[in-house]
């Protein structure tokens, strides 16, 4: 079975201009992912033929975050909690997340370009919508605990570039007052890598500079995928 290109024949003629290496390197990646998908579930002797796979397209808005790369973030706690892992596993990713989507109208009202990060139901730091948090005491990166908190990618990056560079990293149970006295702090996620977080709750973090650990991190993770990843980034400002 060959994979069905309509869908980037669609964009290409009445959505966006892209010229034809642009359409053959999106054609060679979806071409790649659905030559993945059959092996996994043939794996499994499930028939491919009775799949649909669905592949969304959305552009990044390096604008929005770029210029924190160098001033760094502020973060914010609203009064929603994170909701509790005895309904709903936060392992799952899914989008019936009505726990954020009133957190971050919440936070929306107080500095609508603050990042969330709320609490789960002990009073521990927990995660954004769609970020996970870290911070850095004494040199040591640390990170809450898998238990309330989608392990995203990003996050598993971080860990296995901390240990790859003999920094000391743990998971473990945090709350506020670790993140307000921490030396330096950032969040992750697919989009920006590794964001510096300078602010929590208006109160500065450490300096309230970007730390070291936070940029030799993003030096190892551009280094390691051969890319700038902050330069990308500004070259939107």
């Amino acid at each position: 079975m060959n994979l069905n290109t309509t869908v980037i024949d669609r964009i290409k003629k009445n959505y966006i201009q892209i010229d034809s290496e642009r359409y053959n390197q999106i054609k060679e990646f979806l071409c790649l992912i659905w030559n993945k998908f059959k092996k996994i579930i043939l794996i499994k002797e499930v028939d491919y033929e009775n799949y649909t796979i669905a592949i969304f397209f959305q552009r990044i808005h390096f604008e929005k975050h770029a210029k924190f790369y160098s001033t760094g973030a502020h973060i914010i706690t609203p009064s929603t909690r994170r909701m509790s892992p005895v309904t709903v596993d936060p392992k799952i990713k899914h989008s019936s997340r009505i726990d954020m989507a009133i957190a971050v109208r919440e936070i929306a009202n107080m500095d609508p370009e603050a990042f969330l990060l709320v609490l789960d139901e002990f009073g521990n730091l927990a995660e954004g919508n769609g970020h996970n948090i870290f911070l850095v005491s004494d040199g040591t990166i640390k990170t809450p605990r898998g238990r309330n908190v989608l392990k995203g990618i990003s996050r598993e990056t971080v860990i296995e570039l901390a240990k790859d560079s003999n920094i000391p990293i743990e998971e473990t149970d945090l709350q506020p007052y670790d993140l307000y006295t921490a030396d330096e702090a950032f969040i992750t996620c697919t989009s920006y890598c590794i964001l510096p977080i300078t602010k929590y709750n208006w109160i500065e973090i450490g300096d309230g500079k970007v730390g070291s650990v936070t940029k030799k991190l993003l030096k190892t993770w551009s280094e390691k995928v051969n890319f700038d990843i902050v330069g990308q980034a500004e070259s939107h400002i």
